[in-house]
């Protein structure tokens, strides 16, 4: 190996063959092979000490480079690393291919080491406590289950395993430590598509399918009645419950119920039971509002409002908070303001004033100067 020294008046540096060191970036390089200066006493003081000064600073170029090589090694270790559990098929669920999207963007915007289980406990009672002890023995750092159904064993897994952060995408309390709930303030959107419903002309009577009595569905029915009552106190609101997000056959015969007692307009909360509920209504030519997955398209000129619901970007929050340190182990709630909840009007479909009231209360909402929850 040939060391060099290079130097210019304001900097110098070192190059062996495999490494450089810089100071900056002007450089003169000179090569000082021993045999220029062997048979001359005054050179070869000088070259010792050239020498001795570029293996000195040359020891220091390979000690920095295994120190980024050990500090490349401490960033692995240290890579923050998530993993979510499905109830159903990430590929054939609407709900779990959401949160698929979720995990999804973690690995892109955080730059994580991710990991997923989809059909959870199908046909396999004990797979939901394995899978999470797989987890976090495997030192994934953030465990999210993708519904309310795994608050039990989630919750004991929490009480295992200290030092892993747990979350549920539900409502839940949580234990004050690292085991908490991610979910979104429903209420915003269920009073802003009360008052769009409100605030359409001919509208005497209100039909609401509704799916499961959650706190984020019973704040947006509130919030929804509330809209109700202070824009058009005459309005007769009539509500079905399914008891269930994709119940098809139930939802369809509740719809049908409502049509059938001749209202006016037609709004649901029923996720994966909503296309089917658009259908009806469409059939029935009734003007609608829905909250859940962007189904605009099934029904452009019918669907005066839409709530959507940004799942990817709550389960982003989340990991955001973990990997800050700040997951504090309670409910987490989300909305406009961090616009894990949009209100969407599709065009044409209201007009210009009406737009302009309800994108009003929006702002309003968004900025916490309107209380949706206020009877």
């Amino acid at each position: 190996m040939v060391w060099g020294l290079g130097y210019d008046w304001n900097s110098f540096h070192l190059v062996n063959s495999s490494t450089q060191f810089h100071f900056s970036s002007h450089f003169a390089f000179l090569a000082v092979p021993k045999s220029t200066f062997s048979h001359n006493p005054i050179m070869r003081r000088r070259a010792l000490i050239a020498y001795g000064m570029s293996a000195a600073i040359g020891s220091l170029a390979l000690s920095n480079c295994t120190d980024r090589s050990d500090s490349k090694r401490r960033v692995s270790q240290s890579l923050f690393k998530v993993a979510i559990l499905f109830p159903r098929g990430v590929t054939t669920d609407d709900w779990c291919h959401e949160g698929f999207k979720g995990l999804q963007l973690i690995e892109r915007e955080l730059g994580s080491q991710v990991a997923y289980i989809d059909f959870i406990n199908r046909g396999l009672p004990a797979s939901l406590p394995s899978a999470l002890d797989r987890f976090a023995k495997e030192g994934y750092q953030f465990i999210i289950g993708h519904s309310g159904t795994f608050r039990d064993d989630m919750l004991k897994a929490a009480a295992r395993y200290p030092r892993t952060r747990f979350a549920i995408v539900a409502s839940d309390s949580g234990n004050n430590r690292n085991f908490g709930a991610l979910g979104y303030r429903n209420s915003e959107l269920g009073y802003l598509l009360g008052a769009a419903a409100a605030l359409q002309p001919n509208v005497k009577k209100v039909g609401l399918v509704t799916s499961v009595p959650t706190p984020p569905i019973t704040q947006f029915n509130l919030a929804f009645k509330n809209a109700l009552r202070e824009f058009a106190p005459s309005v007769q609101l009539q509500t079905e419950w399914v008891g269930s997000f994709d119940d098809h056959n139930k939802a369809i015969a509740l719809t049908r119920k409502l049509i059938n007692q001749k209202i006016d307009l037609l709004a649901m909360n029923c996720w994966t039971n909503n296309p089917a509920i658009i259908e009806l209504g469409k059939s029935s030519q009734l003007p609608m509002v829905v909250l859940g997955p962007d189904t605009r398209q099934l029904a452009p000129n019918l669907i005066i409002a839409q709530g959507l619901i940004h799942v990817p970007q709550l389960i982003l929050h989340g990991a955001k908070l973990a990997r800050r340190g700040r997951w504090e182990g309670r409910q987490y709630l989300f909305g406009l303001s961090e616009k894990v909840l949009e209100f969407a009007l599709p065009p044409n479909n209201l007009s210009a004033n009406l737009e302009k009231r309800l994108l009003d209360m929006h702002d309003r909402i968004q900025s916490g100067q309107l209380d949706v929850l206020k009877s």
